[in-house]
């Protein structure tokens, strides 16, 4: 795996641009159903936000405690804040169960449905490039002309898309598109987990999550006796 460039400070600078960009969006009450695309991508539970930040302050932690050459009880204390709020972040992350679950919710404005395999079917161009993933195939194309002797019939091939992209945007709910490493993409019936017989106990799990998160960062905030000094 190459190394991967350092990041310029207004590389970093854009990306919390964009986040400040992404809240005041919201500010402006748009549609749920535009809103949630936009949540899909920060929460996503392999490369979302709390997910990523986890990683940046973990990985801050561990290079504090390698590159220091002498370890204080003041060194010790910002590795612990950061090892902490790594944690905490990276638990943040469930939220992406609340977006899938929206997205199965009836949203306003008169649109019909979000599709559930996918947060971005409406986005024309991402239409476009999975029906590329899928790939082609041959069609056959038969051409019949006149001629001297008679007609003459001549067989061609040309390649079309597997699903075009008009196709995809159409796909029913319950329909999911499944790709894979090594293999030739899949279109999927799905099976609704909230009719399983274990929807209760993976309904409840999220907000277990969530308390567990809220019980964390109130005991992290609130004040303990060795926070406080000797009386003067």
């Amino acid at each position: 795996m190459p190394n991967p460039s350092v990041p310029s400070t207004d590389q970093v600078a854009q990306a919390t641009a964009t986040l400040a960009q992404a809240k005041d969006y919201l500010r402006t009450q748009p549609p749920v159903s535009d809103v949630l695309p936009l949540l899909a991508g920060l929460l996503d539970e392999d490369t979302g936000v709390p997910i990523l930040l986890g990683d940046v302050l973990r990985s801050a932690a561990r290079l504090i405690t390698q590159q220091t050459s002498t370890e204080t009880d003041e060194i010790r204390l910002i590795v612990t804040g950061l090892r902490e709020a790594a944690q905490e972040a990276t638990d943040w992350h469930v939220l992406h169960w609340d977006v899938q679950r929206l997205r199965g919710c009836q949203p306003p404005h008169g649109v019909d449905e979000i599709r559930h395999q996918e947060p971005y079917v409406y986005d024309p161009d991402f239409a476009d490039k999975l029906s590329r993933l899928i790939g082609d195939h041959d069609v056959e194309t038969t051409s019949t002309s006149p001629s001297e002797s008679g007609k003459s019939t001549s067989v061609s091939m040309r390649q079309e898309r597997i699903l075009a992209a008009d196709a995809i945007r159409a796909l029913p709910k319950g329909t999911a598109l499944a790709f894979a490493t090594g293999m030739r993409a899949a279109m999927l019936d799905l099976r609704p987990w909230y009719l399983e017989p274990g929807a209760g106990e993976l309904s409840a799990a999220p907000a277990r999550a969530s308390k567990g998160i809220t019980e964390r960062a109130v005991a992290k905030a609130a004040p303990k006796q060795s926070d406080f000094g000797p009386a003067a």
